[in-house]
């Protein structure tokens, strides 16, 4: 902070706890988590400094569900898939994310990829409801907004002041063109 830093992130916990891969994990009772009583100190920290923290919680909820020919998510992500492996549920992760929510209302948290919860705008919309310190990012979204295009528009028209842009798919003009037909067009295709 001394030198400049104005936020923190990007903090992940897909299930190996933070910062932590399948590679060289904890046993899973030793994972730290974002609810960890250990870390609470750090959470209030950025709230007196009044910088933002940036946090990847879980991932798709389908990564925990078996792969094969039902499976939702594209050969490409299949390596993000938890099924079977020694990772809480995914309503486990995001009720870790909650219980730490509850205990730090003065921090701003930055919830990347619509907290992983943008096939499902309504639980989101209780989520901003019940928290008015968090805000969320819309990176790698696409495919969920994009299949829900009235109810997308009518979620980010309501918490427009809470939803950030953000993308994990590089700068190149395609990708901005790819959002804005997305975001600022009625095309449905």
């Amino acid at each position: 902070y001394r030198n400049g830093a104005r936020g923190v992130g990007e903090l992940t916990d897909k299930g190996w706890g933070l910062q932590a891969s399948e590679d060289g994990a904890l046993p899973r009772a030793r994972r730290l988590r974002v609810d960890d009583p250990r870390v609470d100190a750090f959470w209030r920290k950025c709230a007196e400094l009044k910088i933002p923290v940036n946090l990847h919680i879980a991932d798709h909820p389908s990564c925990w569900k078996p792969l094969g020919p039902n499976q939702e998510r594209t050969p490409d992500f299949q390596a993000f898939n938890l099924s079977a492996k020694d990772v809480p549920s995914y309503e486990e992760l995001l009720a870790s994310r909650d219980r730490m929510l509850a205990r730090h209302p003065n921090t701003t948290f930055i919830l990347c990829h619509l907290s992983n919860q943008g096939n499902d705008t309504a639980s989101l919309a209780r989520l901003l409801d019940r928290y008015p310190n968090v805000y969320l990012d819309l990176s790698a979204r696409d495919y969920e907004l994009g299949r829900q295009p009235r109810t997308a528009r009518q979620f980010l028209t309501r918490y427009q002041n809470r939803v950030m842009f953000g993308t994990d798919m590089g700068r190149d003009k395609a990708m901005y063109q790819g959002w804005w037909q997305l975001l600022e067009t009625a095309d449905e295709y």
